[in-house]
Order: C-alpha cells, then structure tokens, then sequence
C-alpha cells in the first residue's frame, strides 16, 4: 500500500569503440564526455594534457580493490578535477604537485574552507529536513493490519463478500488485541526502531497472522503484514529516509492515529480504503523528537554533515567548470586493454 518509493542506482563505466561516457564511481558522480582516440602503446587514456598509462590503472586498482574499469574511471576523473584545480590552485606549491597528489590536495583544501565557515541558518534548516527523524520527528503510529484487496470495477457483490470477511477478521483478532494490550512491545533501540525496511519482532505478530488463517477467504485476495512507523502527514519514519507526506493512504493513517487513545493493542473497525477493507491493530507509539537550533548544531557539527555536504558541492563546480574546457580521450582499444590488465602488487604510477 506504499504510493512512493526511493530507488538508488550506482553510476558504471561504459566503453565504447567509438564513442563513450565515463560515469564515476561514490563522490565522482559527475558524467564525463570522453572521445575515442588513438593513444601511443601503454597509454589507456588522456585527459587535457594528462596522459594515463595502463602502469597507472593498475596501481589504482590494486591500492583500492577496484576493478580495472573502474579504476581507470577513477583516475580519469582525478586527472579532470586536477585540471580543473590547476585553473585556481590554492597555493604555489600546487602547480608543481603531481596530478593525483594535486587533486587530493585540492580535496583537503575544500574540507577545509567547508569547516572554517560558520553554519547558517538556511544550512541548518536544509541539514534537518534531511535528517528529520534524527533532529524534528513527529509522533509515529506502529501497526499490524489485515485487507481483503479490491479494485475500482469489481462487481458488488465480491465488495460484500470482502466486508464480511474484514468483519469476521476482526472478531478473531479480539483475542490478539487483548494479548498485546497484556503484552508490552519490545525494548529497542531507536535505531533499530527506525531502520530503514526493518520490521521488529513482535510477538503479536505471530498471533495476528494465526487468527487471520482461521478465517475463510474464498476466492478473495487477502493481504495481513505490519507496517513501519507512521506519522499523521503519511510519511513513513526511517532514518535515512526522506519525509514523503502522504506516502500511504489517507484513510489508513486516519484510523490508525485514532487508535492512539486505545493504546496497544488498539483494533480498529472495519477501515474502508482505495485499496479494500481493512482492520488495523495500533502496536506501538513512538515519542515525538524535536532538538533545539543548539542542539542540531551540535549534533550536524559532530557528524560533519555540512561540512562534507560544502565539500560535495564545491567539488562538483570544479568538475562541472573542468568539463566545459578540458577534452577527455579514451584509447579506442580501451576494453582490451582492461581485459588485459592483470591486478597484482601495486606497481609504481608515472
């Protein structure tokens, strides 16, 4: 019954023969176009003036535990941000710096220009939208729930079976209900009691599902599962997850929320939804959080939160000004070569 969900990828290097596009890898996020060319032996690619042996990938890939591909995308964008730092070195001593020491230079520079600025108040508000459940956290709902699924064009007559399932449903729940109002739910920690995609052991779970299987469903689609903290808005409260008003339904959440005053053990009655019938039983409440604009301070400065975030940011401009001005080539072998490319000892890097 989740109306929205976050997905992640991972960048990846393509190599073409003749045109190609190097996606770095972790903080190098930033997409890099790259020719083909014909490069002298030993040389996998050139990045402006820079030029990258397969000696160099290969040192790269065993001092990180990387694959071949990947470590030439590593150190391709490594040249590019180093050319981009060449174009305003910090100090005198990074011209003459080697390309890879330049760029990690450049990195330390950034951390830290990002740590002598004092944070303000817009920083601070950005910082805590995205770490809410950490730093501002509503009240949150912990539930268990039974549906008898239905859809829009389903005839009345299966909307009348589906309701005098939900009813029975919740007959054999009130046994479960007086368990858990009996039953208080388990110590944990607030971490484990926000996990992203955990659900706690729960002893009223087990009870809940056997008293739905002794309930006849037909030829009915019946779905019993709990669900993770909720607050009023909808938004489900994980840490490390962002704040989605309304990610689950409005007449679920309503019902829940109205359980608060039952407690435990709270069993709703028959809860229509766009989804079907439903009976909830409201497991736990967790407690509200807010922290004071000190207090965040605090705890952002301890994590370092703002200051990698700056760090990020400035990184990106150089490689997004790098781009615009600096041509990357890729040897039009390329894949060969790193078909080729055994990953022993580190090798010493021109």
């Amino acid at each position: 019954m989740k109306l929205s969900t976050v997905a992640t990828s991972l960048s990846i290097v393509a190599l073409m023969a003749v045109t190609l596009i190097l996606f770095a890898c972790g903080e190098n996020s930033t997409p890099v176009a790259a020719q083909s060319a014909q490069l002298r032996e030993g040389i996998v690619a050139r990045v402006g003036a820079d030029d990258i042996s397969v000696a160099t990938v290969r040192a790269v890939a065993t001092a990180q535990a990387l694959s071949p591909a990947a470590a030439l995308n590593e150190v391709v964008v490594d040249a590019l941000f180093a050319q981009g730092a060449r174009q305003d070195p910090p100090t005198s001593e990074s011209r003459s710096a080697a390309r890879r020491s330049l760029a990690r230079q450049m990195l330390l520079e950034l951390h830290a220009q990002s740590r002598s600025r004092p944070i303000g108040a817009e920083e601070l508000d950005e910082a805590t939208k995205y770490n809410w459940t950490y730093l501002d956290r509503p009240t949150g709902y912990r539930s268990y729930h039974v549906v008898a699924m239905l859809k829009k064009e389903d005839a009345k007559a299966k909307r009348e079976k589906a309701l005098a399932f939900a009813k029975k449903a919740r007959e054999a729940l009130l046994p479960v209900a007086r368990f858990a109002r009996e039953t208080p739910a388990p110590e944990r920690s607030e971490a484990q009691r926000f996990r992203v995609g955990s659900r706690p052991y729960d002893p009223v779970d087990t009870k809940f599902e056997a008293a739905v299987e002794t309930v006849e469903k037909g030829d009915l689609e019946v779905t019993s599962q709990g669900v993770g903290v909720l607050a009023v808005d909808g938004s489900v409260i994980e840490h490390g997850a962002s704040r989605y008003p309304g990610a689950y339904d409005a007449a679920y959440v309503k019902a829940v929320v109205e359980l608060a005053d039952s407690g435990r053990g709270g069993l709703s009655e028959v809860v229509e939804s766009q989804f079907g019938y439903h009976v909830i039983m409201l497991l736990e409440i967790t407690p509200p959080k807010t922290l004071s604009r000190g207090e965040r301070l605090a705890w952002l400065k301890e994590r370092k939160i703002i200051t990698v975030q700056r760090s990020k940011e400035a990184y990106a401009a150089i490689l997004q000004s790098a781009r615009k001005t600096v041509t990357v080539e890729v040897a039009a072998n390329a894949p060969a070569l790193m078909d080729l490319l055994s990953i022993g000892s580190a090798a010493a890097a021109p």
